[in-house]
């Protein structure tokens, strides 16, 4: 069986909702408007709304007064075509007319003014009576109908009247049916919403967007990088403050926020600590590479090393940028050798060492080069070119709420 609900603005009734369409329903609705029903046995719960806090919700949501207007259009359209195939349904409203006529000349704001002058018996004789107005709404959506009703009868009050036929799901009722229903309708939206993905910087976006049109141009429009003009190049406590944004403005799309792997984003991270997170967004850090774990790093200088003293460290969790990500290939300096990763200071807050590969700029742009190269071979790297770290990452993102699910 199927739910039934009466949608009602004032005396008027402006949409019947069945098949099991409750959520849809529900969410534009508020807990504190729940009311006790009737007493007429049909009813087994009910609200009431203000229709103007009921329209500005729908507004909120899209289903403003151009829209509505928009649909409305085409249902006239609809209803000519179905008259011209069905003469006898054309009926005398009045010796000189008939509903052809006022379909005609009938658009989103004649139906406002028609209907409230049918309303209040003010109109001419020649202009149809509410119910076949109302009629014309009654292949569109609830909520358009809804809010077109509310065009014409701002101040009256909006009623919703369910049943349940036999489904059970009132059975469940609780005070918050409404907001969760919100929620689900909210989780569904965001099903083929593109995953948001926060990162420390500016470069951090463009190189892994760059690599996502490259390794997996198929998931371009699900994934977006989000770049802050005006955000410092790499800044993981800009980080940190972007991912409390997102979960107090209660954004319902997927989040990946990822930090750099070194000391600084670990140090930054420990602000979250006592953050409470919705599930949709998800925290983490770029992955561990094989290459950093014995990579040339240069300490500092001293009487003995005036130049610094290179060794090989596992600079995982230290030093691992998105520049080490970017390839072999990339992070060669021009005899060959890797270009070593510079100690800078010690964080006494995660007590590790930060570090920073020597030639940053050099390397940023031997990416570019590298990815323009890709894109003139039509977008498919060439076998010689390494894409194995910025793989990592983005694989990690495309699993990210998989992996907590």
């Amino acid at each position: 069986m199927s739910t039934y609900g009466l949608i009602k603005v004032g005396p008027y009734t402006v949409a019947r909702i069945e098949e099991g369409e409750k959520a849809h329903l529900l969410a534009i609705l508020r807990d504190d408007a729940m009311i006790e029903p009737d007493d007429d046995g049909l009813a087994e719960i009910a609200f009431r709304m203000p229709g103007h806090q009921v329209a500005d919700r729908l507004d909120v949501i899209g289903v403003d007064q151009a829209t509505v207007f928009d649909a409305l259009r085409d249902s006239i359209t609809f209803e000519k075509g179905w008259n011209a195939e069905n003469p006898r349904h054309m009926q005398l409203v009045d010796p000189r007319r008939t509903k052809r006529h006022l379909l005609d000349r009938l658009d989103g704001p004649t139906w406002v003014e028609m209907a409230r002058a049918a309303a209040t018996a003010s109109g001419p004789l020649d202009q149809t009576d509410i119910e076949w107005l109302l009629g014309l709404l009654s292949s569109l959506d609830y909520r358009l109908a809804l809010r077109l009703s509310l065009l014409a009868f701002p101040d009256e009050q909006v009623t919703v009247t369910l049943s349940d036929r036999g489904e059970g799901w009132l059975e469940e009722r609780s005070e918050t049916i409404a907001s969760d229903s919100l929620l689900v309708m909210q989780s569904l939206g965001a099903t083929y919403s593109p995953t948001v993905v926060l990162t420390e910087g500016r470069t951090d976006a463009e190189f892994l967007s760059a690599a996502m049109s490259i390794l997996y141009p198929h998931l371009t429009d699900l994934v977006r990088f989000l770049e802050f003009e005006t955000r410092p190049e790499a800044s993981a406590s800009a980080l940190v403050k972007s991912i409390k944004s997102f979960a107090a403005a209660g954004i319902t799309n997927r989040i990946v926020a990822l930090f750099d792997n070194d000391s600084a984003a670990a140090d930054a991270r420990r602000g979250l600590d006592k953050v409470p997170l919705p599930q949709n967004i998800t925290v983490g850090r770029y992955p561990d590479l094989h290459l950093a774990r014995h990579y040339p790093t240069l300490g500092p200088p001293s009487s003995d090393a005036p130049d610094g003293v290179l060794a090989t460290a596992d600079v995982n969790g230290l030093a691992c940028s998105i520049e080490l990500y970017l390839g072999h290939d990339v992070l060669n300096d021009a005899d060959g050798t890797l270009r070593p990763v510079q100690w800078t200071s010690f964080l006494a807050g995660v007590r590790r060492y930060q570090g920073e590969v020597t030639g940053k700029a050099a390397v940023q742009q031997a990416y570019r080069d590298k990815v323009a190269t890709a894109r003139r071979n039509g977008g498919r790297p060439f076998p010689y070119q390494d894409w194995s770290g910025l793989d990592l990452i983005l694989r990690q993102i495309i699993h990210a709420h998989n992996e907590t699910t």
